[in-house]
């Protein structure tokens, strides 16, 4: 599989230990659209009460709230970071 220098990722996983946030983005795209990976993980995860982060084009966290959902989590970064909305 190639590598695409202009592709964004997120990942959530749910466990026992609380949700699990990574993401990453091809180092053009960081850089082009002034887009910093490591910090939206960073104010996600924080808005839920957890902790993470990293640098411009990686990074992970861990929510630990009771009651938050990985789909919360990644329609909250839909809507805050992306302007998408569900129709």
């Amino acid at each position: 599989m190639e590598k695409d220098s202009n592709s964004i990722i997120f990942i959530s996983n749910q466990s026992e230990k609380g949700i699990m946030l990574m993401g990453m983005s091809g180092n053009e795209l960081s850089l082009d659209e002034n887009i910093n990976i490591g910090n939206t993980v960073s104010t996600t995860v924080r808005h839920y009460d957890g902790k993470g982060g990293g640098p411009t084009d990686f990074g992970q966290g861990l929510i630990s709230k009771k009651g938050v959902t990985s789909a919360d989590v990644i329609q909250h970064i839909r809507i805050n970071y992306f302007k998408i909305k569900e129709k």
